[in-house]
């Protein structure tokens, strides 16, 4: 027989597992909004990156299109992994770009950005 408490359980998980996949991408470990963007330091700024992340791009580079194609990106996961990631990029001092890591519904995506303010670009794109 079954136990109120485990039917209560598993009726709790069958309905959340539902919205879920009926919800969208999920976008999982959001910072909270309102927090600055992570700054870099001096050699940072040296090389390339610029004081803070950008919170969006100019333009999508014709490799980094290739690759949202070919690893299933849509441009509405690499719009929100920009303005999400914003806050806790962080700077590749050996080439002066942007890496942000975001958790989404497809895992976690890696997004590539280069240039300076404000024309940024998108690089490359991959899930990590």
């Amino acid at each position: 027989m079954i136990k109120p408490n485990r039917l209560r359980l598993a009726v709790a998980a069958v309905l959340t597992s539902g919205l879920a996949l009926f919800s969208g991408p999920a976008i999982a470990a959001t910072p909270a909004l309102g927090n600055p963007p992570i700054h870099c330091d001096f050699d940072c700024v040296q090389r390339g990156c610029g004081p803070a992340a950008p919170e969006a791009v100019a333009r999508i580079s014709e490799h980094a299109m290739d690759r949202m194609n070919g690893r299933q990106v849509s441009q509405d996961e690499l719009n929100k992994a920009i303005a999400i990631g914003a806050k806790s990029a962080w700077c590749q001092t050996d080439n002066g770009r942007w890496h942000y890591t975001v958790g989404m519904s497809g895992g976690e995506l890696h997004v590539i950005v280069a240039g300076s303010d404000p024309d940024w670009v998108v690089v490359t794109v991959y899930w990590g």
